[in-house]
């Protein structure tokens, strides 16, 4: 019998390969798709305000994707230590390392928040203010028509 690999177009990598490999595409174009979705109302902000609150979206999706990804690092580099060492010869990282990664992660969820917490706040003014200003707009009117 022969094994017949499936290769997902546009992963380029091993990772493509398989159910693994559709459902990890899928959930990243689910997720693009919801970050998109999510990005509509900035469409209102001037371009630079714009620009801003998008690079904190994508600074919270790292964030986000970062732990995963480290996760998934160690516990394979501690499976493959685990299936082909004796356990006590194993070197687990320092808390020191682990705490720093911690503290990284919370920093960069923490910069990302305020900056995206930021960008909708001044987003939300500026409705507020054209909102506002339409609704003195049809005021105006409808004196003018009484």
């Amino acid at each position: 019998m022969t094994e017949q690999k499936t290769e997902i177009v546009g992963t380029g990598d091993s990772a493509g390969q398989g159910l693994i490999g559709m459902a990890a595409v899928a959930t990243g174009k689910i997720f693009r798709f919801s970050l998109n979705v999510l990005s509509l109302p900035l469409l209102m902000l001037p371009g630079n305000s714009r620009r801003h609150a998008q690079k904190a979206m994508g600074e919270f999706a790292m964030a986000i994707l970062v732990l995963p990804k480290e996760f998934a690092a160690t516990s394979e580099r501690v499976v493959d230590r685990l299936m082909g060492e004796d356990s006590s010869k194993i070197a687990w990282p320092r808390a020191e390392e682990i705490t720093e990664r911690a503290r990284s992660f919370a920093s960069r969820m923490m910069r990302s928040a305020e900056d995206f917490s930021a960008g909708v706040v001044s987003a939300s003014q500026k409705v507020g203010d054209a909102a506002e200003q339409t609704a003195s707009k049809v005021d105006e009117w409808v004196q003018k028509k009484s």
